[in-house]
């Protein structure tokens, strides 16, 4: 019996050794599961992580303290609307754009003239707070999207996701400015992934899209989803919110819908760095005559069919987290301008990555890690600084425009990511709050 008891131990002693051996010899496993002990420790300490992030960014507000020029077109340019000179109103700034007009639709400068009366320093902090809790809402809306979702867990990653996120250019660059990308990012994906009631999505959808025309795509993933009912609500409230600033405003309405709704040349210059759009990127490489060039149509059309197998592999497997990211990427791919701002879908689109079906494809970690690097870096606005220095910008400098596709790059492999995770053939549900 010694004798059987002994040599069970010293079995187990060389299975022991041999499976430390082996872990020795897999680096890549051993920094992996290194990897999923420091995931473990932040999710068990969220809160902490979270106001240690919040606290860095209010010492950086207080270091660095920053201009949102967009956020006082938003409060001067408001009160306009009520006396006929909304869109003749325009802020005065430094080169390259050294005038900031107002772009949005009536409605939207309805809704922020409550902003006016505010003093400016109230202001500032108000509408900080209201974009750091809307970052919160993206991210657990994001979560609450997933399937399967990640149990228990939704609360603290909401919490470290949103920490993460305070730090991606995006997200900076919206902080910074005083836009309002994050209020109506919040605004669709927690309407989608929190509300129970088709009427509360849709309402949801077409708020967002009558304060600015960039969030109209979200209707799409609603047809997608064959959520029939949040259409019509989505379609209706557009309406609503178009007739009531009608009755406010008729002059400016009729201006913004039959003239200024298509002068792209007013929102601002489509070649710049700033503009992370599919043409923006072909534009610094190719020249301004881009649309007449065979490579944008042969571009736009692999994007988009990129975007339709996207879509077609998301509904097949139930996916509804993946539907909405190909949507907002495959919009912001395609809108003529999309400012670096407006890509705070990056962090969406890194949560499915992390967490998705498809987060065990070498495709989605090389994804992932490149959104991360390119954001974290905040690579664009360092590649902006060095364009505002150019004496001339036609020719566009090749070494210059082409790292200047990075976001283009990234939003195309996510598509191609969300196409080919794996996945059962499923009825794509609508998420119960």
């Amino acid at each position: 019996m010694r004798a059987e008891g002994a040599g069970a131990a010293d079995e187990r002693r060389r299975v022991e050794q041999g499976t430390g051996a082996a872990s020795g010899a897999d680096p890549v496993g051993a920094a992996l599961d290194r990897g999923r002990r420091c995931v473990a420790w932040l999710t068990g300490h969220a809160g902490w992580v979270f106001a240690g992030s919040l606290a860095l960014h209010v010492l950086v507000l207080a270091v660095h303290p920053p201009t949102p020029l967009d956020l006082r077109v938003y409060r001067e340019g408001a009160p306009h609307v009520l006396t006929g000179g909304l869109y003749d109103y325009a802020l005065h700034t430094k080169p390259p754009i050294p005038v900031l007009p107002f772009t949005y639709p009536p409605f939207a400068a309805l809704l922020f003239l409550p902003l006016s009366p505010l003093p400016w320093t109230v202001l500032l902090a108000l509408w900080q707070m209201l974009s750091i809790a809307a970052l919160v809402v993206l991210a657990a809306g994001a979560l609450g999207l997933l399937t399967p979702r990640p149990g228990g867990r939704t609360r603290d990653l909401a919490l470290l996701w949103a920490a993460a996120g305070l730090w991606t250019a995006p997200v900076r660059h919206t902080l910074d400015q005083g836009q309002v990308n994050l209020l109506l990012g919040a605004a669709v994906l927690g309407g989608l992934a929190l509300c129970r009631g088709a009427a509360a999505r849709g309402t949801a959808v077409g708020l967002a899209s009558s304060v600015k025309l960039t969030p109209a795509v979200a209707g799409l993933y609603l047809l997608v989803t064959r959520q029939w009912r949040a259409a019509v609500w989505a379609v209706g409230t557009g309406i609503a919110t178009v007739v009531l600033a009608w009755c406010v405003a008729p002059h400016e309405s009729v201006r913004y819908w039959t003239e200024l709704v298509v002068d792209t040349h007013r929102v601002g210059p489509v070649w710049t760095m700033r503009n992370q759009s599919l043409r923006g990127a072909l534009t610094r490489l190719l020249g301004p005559d881009v649309i007449a060039s065979p490579l944008w149509w042969a571009a736009l059309a692999g994007v988009t069919l990129a975007a339709a197998w996207a879509l077609c592999s998301c509904v097949r497997r139930s996916d509804a987290l993946g539907a909405l990211v190909a949507v907002e990427l495959y919009g912001l791919l395609m809108c003529p301008i999309s400012w670096g701002h407006h890509w705070i879908w990056c962090v969406p689109a890194m949560i499915w990555l992390a967490h998705g079906p498809g987060r065990g494809y070498t495709l989605s970690r090389v994804t992932l890690a490149l959104w991360a690097l390119v954001t974290v870096t905040r690579l664009v606005p360092r590649l902006t600084g060095v364009e505002d220095g150019l004496s001339r910008h036609d020719p566009y400098p090749a070494l210059l425009a082409w790292p200047g596709t990075v976001y283009a790059v990234c939003a195309v492999l996510t598509l191609l990511a969300l196409a080919r995770a794996a996945g059962g053939r499923r009825r794509l549900a609508v998420p119960a709050a």
